[in-house]
């Protein structure tokens, strides 16, 4: 298998709910689902940026424009070989992504969509993965002028769960891949709910504090059902995301440059694997982020951006020979470091032109104490066609190492190079 990362995310979906009983099953006492106190923190955020965000403008003033709806159509097709010791095998995905945005529900709503569907191919397990992901949708409110917004979600569960055993590990090489990086990861969860508060406040003439937080409220899911045998289920803990960012400006009307920094804190609830009369918790501890974002022009219109990304995970607390379920549940990446750097430039009459470089090293456990890099190379360009359409293209071209685990002996862990691109291309529709 492959080292992971976990983004963002991130975070990319495996599930519908369903329900199963069987009369010679033992049935354990459930954990309590504690989710008063992330409830609660996001409340008491919200609460607190209610209290002490600017407030609208003064009755008569005039209001900006709301921006137009958007459409957004992506498709994106990688393919990545891995030297084994008979030759090469190849991994492929196609994505085809699909978006909207909606801003101008009310002078205060906004909404926004996401539904994806990808087809996945591995051809060392001789196995692939096709369907949909799970549905996302954001509803934000904002007031006209105001520093501060509530957001409230769900994650609707329109992906495939209940994978047979060659779907499983294709969808856990997916997952425990940073080296590959699929647009595409998991097929789908369960039912999703999320909460959120966000607020910015100027604390000097051009330096602005941000303060964020989320809470994920995760739904049960059947991540694997071998055939003739015991069908694997889980319950996600629910999450509390919190971020701290600060924006500095040279000056706050076009400056020439700017630095954005952000820390991040996950904090997680042990999750639960049940499989026939099995019960297992699963102990994620805590994930910290550290970004940084510097950009600057050059010249009137060129621009380079230098960025850094930093994650440190506590070790989960999972029992050996558990491998692929840390990667299933998207906590096997122990740290990761990222440093990148891109440079744009204006083609008038053609496109914006982007170049960008990034190399990563990570660790992933189990992973046998392999450290994982990667470095890519990326070529983009941005084209608005007729007012209101923007065509966008991208390829990129990668290559690292990481510890893999081949299909006829998962347990072992050895060194392989990875080399392959990713092709892109997205229409942007406004209306």
């Amino acid at each position: 298998m492959v080292a992971e990362r976990k983004r963002h995310s991130r975070s990319f979906g495996l599930g519908a709910l369903q329900l199963h009983l069987a009369p010679t099953r033992i049935l354990l006492p459930r954990r309590p689902r504690l989710r008063p106190p992330a409830l609660a923190a996001v409340a008491f955020c919200a609460l607190v940026f209610w209290t002490n965000a600017p407030r609208s403008q003064a009755a008569g003033a005039e209001s900006p424009p709301l921006p137009a709806p958007t459409a957004t159509a992506h498709v994106q097709v990688q393919n990545w070989t891995v030297e084994l010791p008979g030759g090469e095998a190849a991994f492929r995905q196609t994505l085809v992504a699909t978006s909207f945005t909606l801003p101008a529900l009310h002078p205060t709503l906004s909404l926004r969509g996401y539904v994806p569907v990808a087809w996945s191919t591995d051809e060392e397990a001789d196995a692939d993965l096709s369907g949909l992901g799970d549905a996302r949708l954001r509803l934000t409110y904002r007031r006209p002028a105001a520093s501060w917004s509530l957001t409230g979600g769900i994650d609707l569960p329109t992906g495939k769960t209940s994978l047979t055993t060659n779907e499983y590990q294709v969808a856990a090489r997916m997952l425990a891949s940073r080296v590959l990086d699929f647009g595409f990861k998991r097929p789908g969860e369960g039912f999703d709910i999320m909460l959120g508060a966000a607020a910015a406040r100027p604390v000097g003439r051009n330096t602005v504090l941000g303060l964020a937080a989320a809470g994920y409220l995760k739904g049960a899911y059947t991540v694997h059902e071998p055939e003739g045998g015991e069908r694997l289920r889980a319950e996600p803990g629910d999450r509390l995301h919190l971020s701290l960012s600060l924006l500095v400006r040279e000056h706050d009307q076009n400056p020439d440059w700017d630095l954005r920094t952000a820390l991040g804190l996950q904090i997680a609830q042990a999750s639960w694997l049940d499989q026939g009369a099995t019960r297992e918790q699963v102990r994620e501890g805590v994930a910290g982020t550290l970004e940084a974002v510097y950009g600057r022009r050059l010249g009137i219109e060129d621009r380079l951006t230098l960025s850094l990304f930093l994650l440190a995970r506590d070790r989960y607390r999972l029992e050996e020979g558990a491998y692929p379920v840390a990667d299933i549940l998207g906590i096997s990446t122990r740290w990761v470091g990222e440093v990148g750097a891109s440079y744009r430039h204006p083609v008038h009459g053609l496109a914006d032109l982007c170049v960008r470089v990034v190399h990563a090293g990570f660790r992933v456990d189990p992973g046998a104490g392999v450290n994982s890099r990667v470095t890519s190379l990326a070529l983009s360009a941005e084209r608005l066609i007729g007012g209101k359409t923007t065509l966008g293209l991208r390829a990129t071209y990668g290559f690292g190492r990481t510890p893999w685990t081949s299909a006829e002996d998962p347990a072992r862990w050895v060194k392989r190079n990875l080399a392959g691109t990713t092709l892109g291309i997205t229409l942007t529709r406004g209306f």
